[in-house]
């Protein structure tokens, strides 16, 4: 008499960017991720992916997202779980998630904020990492004087305060700062922006959680002023066919996680394209590949399936080749070390005619400072 394993059960936490094809090709990168890991028997069983949408902080509201992850640990009966993206979200359910929910999560947040007992990050960067390569950056292509603006919310707020601090570590000085509500009007940018350009700032910065990016770029245009360098975080994924394009970011340099020399997301991106007839070649199903396969080899060493023993595992993982970011970046936990990624984890692109090009890896560029 045979009898079929029961699959492990894995959520799949959507709290940004709802019903984007990028963040289906995100979750169908886990789902790839787990049954490669099946089929090379690096699990004994299938994985059952369990998936829920939250609209999460600053536009959606936290306590919406911990009611639902509550939900989630008592009625879906889950062993581990993928997402959790949003800043203010994580920071503010961490201690939740060790305390009382126990539940490994392996979350993409761009905080160092998400510490603790069951909290694990592949982040998709992080402000403070972010604004040293972007002031670095400005300070490097021969400006002097930056304007900067951020969004008033928690991450606007933390990013700021970084990129203020790594500008005064370069000898760049920030001539004006402004802070801006995530869903201030156009009008009210342009405003704010007359100011930027009056204090005579030849680069412009603007950080945040990146929904302002549109407006500010529009307003930009409106008011015909254009520095000598416009500069954002990880804002410039958006350039991605999926999110806005290229058009909004023509002539800005950005951050991203898409590298073409990254030989571990060209083979994802082949086996993508056999198994779901599509393109899978951008940093978001490189995301969730990344993250399936760190709770695929956990789930092989847990020994018991419980999520205590899932969350020791994770721990034991050390040097595994990562499809996000530049050739070269690694995966690895410790003990006191929940956060995976190991190298070049972004890179610096921008838009040239609407083309969007590599600009160079961290690494390279602080070498050669």
């Amino acid at each position: 008499m045979s009898c079929t394993p029961t699959p492990y059960r894995i959520s799949i936490y959507h709290n940004w960017a709802l019903q984007l094809q990028l963040m289906k090709d995100w979750e169908d990168g886990a789902r790839l991720a787990f049954e490669e890991a099946h089929a090379q028997g690096v699990i004994d069983r299938p994985v059952e992916l369990l998936s829920r949408d939250v609209w999460g902080a600053p536009n959606g509201s936290a306590l919406e997202v911990r009611n639902a992850m509550r939900a989630i640990v008592h009625d879906d009966r889950v062993h581990g779980m993928i997402g959790l993206a949003m800043t203010e979200d994580a920071a503010i359910i961490r201690e939740e998630i060790g305390k009382d929910m126990q539940l490994p999560v392996l979350s993409f947040a761009a905080t160092t904020g998400f510490d603790g007992h069951y909290c694990f990050q592949t982040p998709c960067g992080t402000h403070v990492d972010e604004a040293a390569v972007m002031a670095a950056y400005v300070k490097a292509s021969g400006h002097d004087r930056m304007a900067m603006m951020h969004d008033t919310s928690f991450q606007g707020e933390d990013f700021g305060q970084a990129l203020r601090e790594f500008a005064a570590s370069f000898d760049l000085s920030i001539v004006s700062s402004i802070g801006v509500n995530s869903v201030a009007p156009e009008d009210q940018i342009l405003e704010r922006l007359e100011a930027a350009r009056d204090s005579g700032a030849d680069a412009f910065a603007y950080v945040g959680v990146g929904m302002q990016f549109k407006r500010i770029a529009s307003a930009m245009r409106r008011m015909n002023w254009e520095p000598g360098l416009k500069i954002c975080g990880l804002t410039f994924v958006g350039a991605h066919p999926g999110f806005d394009g290229p058009e909004p970011f023509e002539g800005w340099v950005g951050l991203d996680q898409f590298h073409e020399e990254n030989d571990v997301m060209q083979a994802m991106a082949t086996a993508f394209q056999a198994r779901f007839d599509r393109d899978g070649a951008n940093m978001w199903t490189a995301h969730g590949y990344d993250e399936g396969r760190l709770m695929a080899m956990a789930l092989g060493r847990a020994g018991a399936a419980t999520r205590a023993a899932i969350r020791d595992a994770l721990e034991t993982i050390r040097m595994v080749p990562a499809a996000v970011g530049g050739p070269g970046n690694m995966m690895s936990f410790g003990p006191h070390d929940h956060r995976a990624y190991k190298g070049d984890y972004f890179v610096i692109r921008r838009i040239v005619e609407g083309r969007n090009e590599l600009v160079g890896a961290p690494s390279a560029f602080f070498a050669s400072l």
